[in-house]
């Protein structure tokens, strides 16, 4: 059993969310949540009503728990913009769903807004004297392309890689 500072230690790994790395965010929050079985709070909609004229089960404090830790693990990984604009409300910061909804709309939907901020990242791509980060940049952006559902053929994706690699070598 992984011991409480081997859980803040791994929490302490994960990326900051920018506008910049949603996809690799992603997965290593999923990763991370799964790992402490509370990755089934992000995609199950159920929560416990708590009123009172009811007590609580025992079994809904612990579901109630599991969420709030859920709910403040990734908000700790927000940027201070990113966490202003997704804590909008109540509501969001007790319902890891509700969060997790919100996140996946901002950063992963394929609204126009996304499509666009992620296709410009994409054309800026510049080489910076390392072939080697060069392409893990070019990888990184493909993979938020392809997040955010952004259509164009493969002769365009290579064009513009090919254009940005060589405005810096011809000069």
């Amino acid at each position: 059993m992984a011991s409480e500072a081997d859980n803040e230690n791994r929490s302490r790994l994960l990326p900051t969310l920018s506008e910049n790395n949603y996809p690799e965010w992603r997965r290593r929050v999923v990763m991370l949540l799964k790992h402490k079985k509370l990755y089934q709070h992000c995609v199950d909609e159920r929560l416990p009503s708590v009123n009172s004229d009811s007590r609580p089960s025992a079994a809904d404090y612990k579901i109630i728990d599991a969420n709030a830790e859920t709910c403040n693990l990734i908000a700790g990984t927000l940027d201070s913009n990113t966490f202003t604009e997704i804590f909008d409300d109540d509501e969001t910061m007790e319902n890891a769903h509700l969060l997790w909804n919100k996140l996946t709309k901002r950063f992963a939907s394929s609204t126009f807004n996304n499509q666009a901020r992620i296709w410009m990242r994409f054309c800026r791509i510049t080489y910076n004297s390392s072939l080697r980060s060069f392409i893990s940049e070019i990888r990184q952006c493909l993979n938020e392309v392809i997040s955010v559902q952004v259509e164009v053929g493969t002769p365009t994706l290579a064009f513009t890689i090919l254009t940005n690699y060589r405005r810096i070598i011809t000069t």
